[in-house]
């Protein structure tokens, strides 16, 4: 892999992996909403517990894979079958949540969730899948 590659390569994934902490930040402001909702009708209902459990995964998950991009930046770029899957697995995973967010979520803005957050999270969502995408093909091809 020629220097100028590598950096490109290593700026990428950088970008990619801050990425997920604005993403974390969106998501919680876009769900915020949610929690004054819950708050103001007093009733637990199972669905409601799912949807934290779920969401609070969510979160945890994204923050561990942005550490682990962060933190393994050099690994990542030296290639091999790992990191072409890692890479792989990211860009499906954030491609989904871009699919979510711009096609089922947006019933939420009418609910009061933040259109902002809304609008960060597609934006996030999208440059991480497209940029894993991109550092996949580019490991394969080296």
């Amino acid at each position: 892999m020629t220097p100028s590659l590598s950096l490109g390569l290593k700026i990428f994934l950088l970008i990619s992996g801050v990425f997920h902490f604005i993403q974390v930040i969106a998501m919680v402001g876009f769900s915020g909403f949610l929690k004054q909702r819950s708050m103001s009708s007093c009733e637990w209902t199972p669905e409601s517990e799912l949807g934290k459990a779920i969401r609070r995964g969510l979160i945890l998950f994204v923050v561990g894979s942005g550490i682990l991009v962060l933190l393994n930046l050099s690994e990542i770029l030296r290639g091999g079958g790992l990191a072409i899957s890692l890479c792989v697995l990211l860009s499906c995973i954030f491609g989904y949540r871009w699919f979510l967010q711009l096609f089922c979520f947006s019933k939420f803005l009418k609910l009061g969730a933040s259109r902002y957050a809304h609008w960060c999270l597609i934006l996030g969502s999208g440059i991480a899948s497209i940029t894993y995408a991109i550092c996949a093909v580019i490991l394969v091809m080296v």
